[in-house]
């Protein structure tokens, strides 16, 4: 049951990122993100970290998770026992 759990860890962790990169990647080539700074998207333009406190608190709750994902992988790639080859 470990075993699956960790996959399932993986594969959705693998899916989060491929997704959150093509939205991203998608933003950027489209023109989405230099059409929120200039022109603005129903009303709402985007001026550096406005609105505030909440824009800020995206970063940083962001940058959490990446620094919690990297701590996280160490502990993933400890070797199973049995399988060291120091017999």
């Amino acid at each position: 049951m470990k075993a699956s759990a960790a996959l399932a860890a993986r594969l959705s962790t693998a899916a989060a990122i491929a997704v959150s990169g093509y939205i991203h990647a998608d933003l950027y080539l489209n023109g989405g993100y230099r059409h929120i700074h200039i022109i603005g998207i129903f009303g709402f333009t985007e001026h550096g970290f406005t609105p505030s406190p909440q824009a800020a608190i995206s970063v940083i709750v962001e940058v959490a998770a990446l620094l919690l994902l990297a701590a996280w992988q160490p502990a993933m790639r400890k070797p199973a026992e049995g399988l060291t080859g120091a017999e």
